[in-house]
């Protein structure tokens, strides 16, 4: 008997919770809940584009016009299990992994039940943890790898080894190919504590990165660095007061209002802490704490500087949700008012976003946008369609097209907006001769459909269709000559087609420069020249554009275009500065 009851003690004391236990069970069920939001709820724009990236007919690829490869490789991992869950699943994986990581650093050598439900609220009550567990974007693999990276940094910091400086090298190679801006994370980490830099074994870390990111780089000067360009040039058009105005309202949103005053006693506290401490372990916490400090700090700084020269965006911001999660959980440790305020925020966001996922799922109010009604809008594209291919001005439409109807599809995008993969691949190239469907601005003669998302799908019928956009047009920007409202200049055109391209009044077809303010693009149409452009051949001409009225007396950038009557094409020079 004696023994029987030892044997249940026993049994007991196997199967009792721990506070590990405990937060392994919320993290599951919160897995649980995203699997089946991931599964029910319809793609995002962003989605689709990237889950044409990873089922391209030439497979994956080392970088992407947009991003670096990570995403494109996660959606492919599990896209045999078909449809909306097939492209977010590998995704899903990744935060459960990434929170219990962050816990391991965070927790007290004694953790408690209510440490493990504290961290746990902290985490629920962010909406950007809330939405970057769910969506399969660039941003998801971005808070693993930032966890991943300051998990090593932290090994880093106690001993400075050749094996954690592998394993930092290979997480800042890991941040590379999620998103460029990762790059931020290792920056402000290093510049927090300096002294890593005085060590060898930073600078092995770095040549591991370099080494595992080359395939990248090489990309990248084959594709002429085009990635860089669009994030450190093309993206910004000037100072606009809306930009930082809404810089801070995605913030206050993006981390929840409500936890703003645990922030800031959070980070107060690590700026007041003394440097000397007591013993060794006392310096290297407060050393990680002033590293999460710094990449907190210097995101908001960053991206705010970043706002005055034009938009930014919610989600780039990201990986200031470890630091956040990590210095306000260690805040809340020694202040129960708080623990207590903070469980309040987050039972109150937690019903707002339960509310949010049903509805968004069921949608009872019959909301239109991107999340909902795609099956029934792309199969009206589809039977307008009729097998013949789509050229799409969009890139997410185009990559919704395919996911959603299976058609035959390309992209072009207009001249006011950024080109995308579409154009790398060079799709309409197969559509040569054929006849399509070309998406065009709505201010055109065209066949107008309603479609069930809200939108109204545009088109022209284009017989034998002839694409013209990779046309080049080269012009020296110090030869320009404004003269009153008038520009003059000499471009060189390069038609890089076995076919011969007729411009002029006559067929239709124009040089344009064109001139963007901000977020506003005014075009320039020369109407006097017409010409050839044989197969293979290259001509000068001597053009003269109009400089729009809004545009003069300001510095905008400006470049130049070819534009048919059916249908416009993206920028085909170099974007440039210039003052009018």
């Amino acid at each position: 008997m004696k023994r029987a009851a030892d044997s249940s003690t026993a049994s007991r004391n196997r199967i009792r919770l721990t506070p590990n236990g405990l937060l392994l069970i919320m993290l599951a069920a919160w897995w649980v809940v995203n699997i089946l939001q991931g599964a029910f709820m319809e793609l995002a724009d962003d989605e689709a584009y990237y889950w044409a990236w990873a089922n391209h007919d030439g497979g994956l690829d080392w970088g992407y016009y947009d991003h670096p490869p990570m995403v494109a490789v996660l959606i492919w991992l599990s896209s045999w299990m078909g449809g909306s869950l097939g492209v977010r699943f590998a995704t899903l994986l990744l935060q459960p992994l990434y929170l219990w990581l962050l816990w391991t650093m965070i927790r007290p050598s004694s953790p408690t039940f209510r440490h493990a439900l504290v961290y746990a609220a902290l985490c629920f009550a962010l909406p950007a943890l809330q939405l970057y567990g769910i969506l399969s974007l660039p941003d998801a693999p971005l808070l693993m790898f930032s966890v991943l990276f300051l998990w090593s940094y932290r090994r880093m910091l106690r001993c400075a080894s050749v094996g954690n400086a592998l394993l930092m090298g290979l997480s800042m190679a890991l941040l590379a190919y999620s998103k460029y801006h990762g790059a931020l994370v290792v920056v402000f980490a290093l510049l927090a504590n300096m002294r890593l830099l005085r060590k060898w074994q930073t600078y092995l870390a770095v040549a591991v990165t370099l080494v595992l990111i080359t395939p990248h780089l090489l990309w990248l000067w084959q594709h002429d660095w085009m990635t860089l360009s669009y994030h450190l040039g093309e993206r910004h058009h000037g100072f606009s007061l809306e930009n930082p105005l809404m810089f801070v309202v995605n913030l206050l949103l993006f981390f929840n209002p409500l936890l703003v005053p645990v922030y800031w006693k959070s980070l107060v506290g690590v700026r007041g802490a003394k440097d000397s401490h007591d013993d060794e372990g006392q310096a290297l916490e407060h050393e990680w704490r002033r590293a999460l400090c710094f990449v907190a700090v210097g995101f908001v700084l960053f991206f705010f500087v970043a706002s005055l020269r034009g938009s930014t965006q919610a989600q780039w911001l990201l990986p200031m949700a470890v630091s956040l999660v990590a210095l306000t959980f260690g805040y809340l440790d020694d202040n129960p008012r708080w623990q207590r305020y903070t469980l309040r925020v987050s039972a109150v966001t937690a019903a707002l976003f339960i509310v949010a996922r049903i509805v968004i799922i069921v949608n009872p109010f019959g909301i239109k946008g991107e999340l909902w009604d795609n099956q029934a809008t792309y199969a009206r594209i589809a039977q307008e369609a009729d097998g013949r291919p789509i050229v799409f001005s969009d890139y997410a439409t185009a990559g919704k097209y395919a996911f959603y109807a299976g058609g035959r599809c390309s992209c072009q995008s207009v001249f006011y907006s950024h080109r995308s993969q579409w154009e790398l691949w060079q799709y309409d190239t197969a559509f040569l001769g054929q006849t399509v469907l070309f998406e065009v601005h709505d201010s055109y003669t065209t066949t107008d459909i309603p479609l069930a998302n809200g939108r109204t799908f545009h088109y022209k019928v284009v017989d034998d269709f002839r694409p013209i956009r990779n046309v080049k047009i080269d012009f020296d920007e110090n030869r320009l000559d404004i003269d009153g409202d008038t520009l003059r200049c000499q471009l060189e055109l390069y038609n890089p087609y076995p076919y011969n391209i007729a411009t002029g009044e006559h067929d239709s077809i124009h040089i344009r420069a064109f001139f963007r303010l901000e977020q506003r693009v005014q075009p320039s149409v020369i109407d006097d020249v017409a010409f050839v452009l044989l197969a293979g051949d290259t001509t000068t001409l001597d053009c003269a554009f109009e400089i729009p009225e809004k545009v003069r007396g300001h510095k905008c950038s400006m470049g130049f275009m070819l534009k048919n009557h059916q249908y416009y094409l993206p920028r085909q020079s170099k974007t440039i500065e210039m003052e009018f």
